[in-house]
């Protein structure tokens, strides 16, 4: 046998700096390393070609000692690399590869030889030259055994080394190739063939495999885990699993770790896996499962190469949205599933529906984080972190105030900050700093918010303000406050914290109560309009099913997409649905408990501002009253504020009589403010229709019969006393 190369030799790596290529000076070593690991390849087929050339022993020993000599002064260059790559605190790749699989040396020298077609084509030539045939210019069995073993018998016992249990072919770091034209039968004649990655990887590179580029990407990670908001006792446990699995390098053989991030888009279940990676200073090899799945080719070939190029780079490989690969109905999951049952490094799943996966995945994963929407704190550090670097802030810029105001995710408030800073840089131009002020933060955050309520209710718009409400000076001065408690709920929660010693009832129910017509509604509308909110109108009709349950998931719905929304909510007439529990006697009593217990609940828990308006109070549940922070009755307006009524609704491009008497209209007609909108409006029409412009008479006419709709005595002003 030969003399090769001395096994190599583990070098502790602790501390080193993940690279995303080799730096210039390392690459040099790199390829300095692969260039003379070539020469020595070359002086070894050389020699066997010479030695077949030999006219007598003395010439085989005079070609034996020369290669040995040769040999030497290779090898002595080959460790001063090896020296040179330590200092700089790296390892060299073929090292680790040796260590990562546990190859013996002559292993090492059977995969060395494999490689050398791919690193020079020229040394094909030699292998042809070796066997007087150029067809045969490939790596077989039978010639890495010839060059390795001097006799028959060491080449028979080290074909052990070639079986699908020994670790070149178990990790698939040779794969035995059936060829063209082949010497003989069976596996002395097939081809050994390395994956071409491995020729990069050896000289230091990171390159991804093609195969695999249409539905997978290697980078380094972008976070690390402090950069990750996670619950608490997360981060703990997690860095506790993966302390062993620390890089950089090839993962060990040994028994993998499948983690499972789960949670809603956006929660940062793929920011997760990319600090776990940053963490074990490794890169990261991001699988798009839909795309392998729809991919059309080989299903099992790539799944093979994936977990082969995920362990030899030594990356941590993240499924991504793995419910379109490892899903139930799949085809490709089974293959994937018992590839990741061989794989000896880190994955990571991230899921938004578990419930979707194939059972069977269920035994190989280790962990489960469960992540879900950040709370007030967690939003205000996302805030923090996503700041743009070189992006000026202005005074009023208050990061607090908006993780308080808006209830999205990591991933919404890192997109709203990309969205101002490209509005900023449209309006400045590119030559002036880009400058965000709180406004354009929290129009960049409203424009994250893409939950839908248009199924369950009707949204309201509204222009008119507090100076259009008539009500009573006291009432008047109750909705003042409400506004008030509105506009600095935010404040009082975050800034005063509130927010942090409350549990619940951290939002606002407001109960507005009074006769049909009085303005409870048109005030919550106004209240909307004052705040810049919007404000939606629940359709009581489509929450309430028939159906088993679907009541109580119609309400969950409206209350979720509330809080994505940043809405107010407006449950009028809310008394046909906040009502009053009863005795459970049958099944209907004990389900309508249900909801109002539900209801109870998402009132408490709603952090936003939800009115209630109703006309019968009492027919409501005692427990609402508790949550309840402001309760306003709406009084049956007096006279004088009936004429003012009548009057603001009249808009200034409406032509009228002159001599129109709206403190006259106040007196004769007792209507509330919702049926004098409607007179005030059929007097228009009459007058459109005529032609011409209001007249007393049309108000008249008009006011009169909307009071005999509502069953109200009126007097007539133009026939004297007349009642």
């Amino acid at each position: 046998m030969i003399q090769r190369l001395a096994p190599c030799r583990p070098i502790p790596c602790h501390g080193v700096a993940l690279l995303p290529q080799s730096s210039p000076n390392l690459s040099a070593l790199h390829a300095s390393f692969v260039d003379r690991l070539i020469v020595r390849w070359e002086l070894v087929i050389e020699h066997h070609i010479r030695l077949k050339q030999a006219a007598s022993p003395e010439d085989v020993s005079e070609l034996t000692a020369q290669l040995l000599t040769q040999c030497e002064a290779v090898d002595r260059e080959l460790l001063a690399l090896r020296d040179q790559v330590h200092e700089a605190g790296e390892r060299l790749p073929l090292d680790r590869l040796v260590e990562t699989y546990g190859l013996s040396a002559d292993e090492s020298a059977i995969l060395q030889l494999a490689l050398m077609p791919l690193f020079d084509v020229s040394f094909r030539t030699r292998i042809a030259r070796y066997n007087n045939n150029i067809l045969f210019d490939f790596v077989d069995a039978d010639l890495a055994l010839s060059l390795l073993y001097a006799n028959r018998p060491e080449r028979l016992n080290a074909r052990a080394m070639l079986t699908t249990e020994a670790p070149l072919f178990a990790h698939r770091l040779l794969v035995p190739v059936a060829a063209k034209d082949p010497k003989g039968h069976g596996l002395i004649a097939h081809e050994l063939r390395p994956p071409e990655r491995l020729a990069d990887f050896l000289l230091g590179r990171r390159t991804l495999d093609a195969s695999l580029e249409t539905f997978a990407t290697l980078r380094d990670p972008q976070f690390t885990l402090s950069d990750v908001i996670l619950p608490e006792g997360a981060l703990a446990g997690l860095e506790a699993l993966v302390a062993n699995l620390e890089g950089p390098g090839p993962f060990p053989v040994q028994r993998g770790l499948l983690l499972q991030v789960v949670g809603a888009p956006g929660t940062g279940k793929t920011a997760t896996a990319e600090g776990l990676a940053g963490r074990l200073n490794r890169p990261v090899l991001v699988v798009d499962c839909a795309a392998f799945h729809a991919a059309p080719g080989d299903g099992a070939r790539w799944a093979e190469n994936l977990i082969a190029e995920a362990r030899v780079q030594g990356a941590v490989l993240v499924y991504d949205r793995a419910e379109g690969l490892f899903g139930r109905e799949c085809v490709r999951r089974a293959t994937m599933i018992r590839e990741l049952g061989r794989f000896g490094g880190l994955a990571v799943l991230t899921v938004t529906d578990p419930d979707a996966l194939d059972p069977a995945l269920e035994r190989h994963v280790s962990w489960q984080l469960n992540l879900e929407m950040p709370d007030v704190e967690e939003r205000h550090k996302l805030w923090e972190l996503f700041v743009p670097d070189g992006l000026g802030l202005d005074e009023d810029v208050d990061l607090e105030d908006l993780a308080s105001r808006y209830e999205i995710t990591g991933g919404q408030i890192h997109r709203a900050w990309e969205v101002a800073e490209r509005r900023a840089i449209a309006n400045r131009g590119a030559k002036e700093a880009p400058r965000l002020g709180q406004s354009d933060l929290r129009v960049a955050a409203m424009d994250q918010i893409r939950a839908s309520m248009e199924d369950y209710s009707v949204r309201s718009k509204v222009s008119l303000t507090l100076e259009d409400l008539v009500l009573p000076e006291k009432e008047l001065g109750l909705i003042s406050e409400v506004l008030e408690a509105c506009q600095n709920r935010v404040f009082v929660m975050s800034k005063w914290g509130f927010g942090k010693r409350l549990v619940t009832g951290k939002g606002l129910c407001i109960l507005f109560k009074g006769e049909p017509g009085t303005g409870k509604t048109l005030c919550a509308e106004i209240l909307a309009s004052e705040l810049g909110m919007k404000l939606y109108q629940i359709s009581i009709p489509k929450i309430v099913s028939k159906y088993i349950g679907e009541t109580e998931k119609n309400i969950s719905k409206i209350f979720s997409s509330a809080r994505a929304n940043h809405s107010m909510l407006l449950f009028d007439e809310a008394d046909s649905l906040f009502t009053k529990r009863v005795s459970v006697e049958n099944s209907v009593d004990r389900f309508s408990n249900m909801e109002v217990n539900l209801l109870l609940q998402e009132i408490e828990r709603f952090e936003g501002i939800c009115i209630l308006t109703t006309n019968l109070d009492q027919n409501m549940d005692d427990a609402f009253a508790r949550r309840i922070q402001f309760k306003i009755d709406f009084p049956f307006p007096e006279p004088e504020y009936r004429g003012l009524i009548w009057k603001g609704l009249i808009p200034a491009e409406c032509p009228t009589d002159p001599d129109l008497d709206f403190d006259e209209l106040g007196q004769n007609y007792e209507l509330s403010g919702g049926h004098i909108k409607n007179a005030v409006v059929r007097a228009a029409y009459r007058a459109a229709g005529r032609g011409g412009h209001i007249t007393a008479r049309d108000i008249e006419l008009a006011a009169e019969q909307e009071c005999k709709n509502a069953g109200k005595l009126f007097r007539t002003a133009s026939q004297g006393e007349t009642w």
